[in-house]
């Protein structure tokens, strides 16, 4: 179930960005520029500079990060499996 609930993000998600990449871009560059306001250390301004020079590291990050969605995801789908399995044998047929 975890698995489909992120297929169902992720699939139009990388379509969208593959068709307009150039609009993907902007839009993750200025969801980072946004992030730096509320966190204006020198590393993480450093980290934000370093992947606006690059596509390749601006889309491995981002890889990266839904990498990282996929597996909160997973665990999530994980716990609430098992919960429901304790649920029913609880209650029994």
């Amino acid at each position: 179930m975890a698995l489909l609930s992120y297929l169902t993000v992720i699939v139009p998600l990388t379509v969208s960005c593959a068709l307009a990449r150039n609009v993907c871009r902007d839009g993750l560059l200025s969801s980072l520029r946004d992030a730096v306001k509320f966190n204006p250390t020198p590393q993480v301004q450093e980290l934000v500079q370093s992947l606006q020079q690059s596509d390749a590291r601006l889309f491995g990050f981002f890889a990266f990060t839904l990498f990282l969605a996929f597996l909160v995801m997973l665990a999530l789908g994980v716990v609430t499996g098992a919960l429901a399995a304790g649920l029913s044998k609880e209650k029994g047929p």
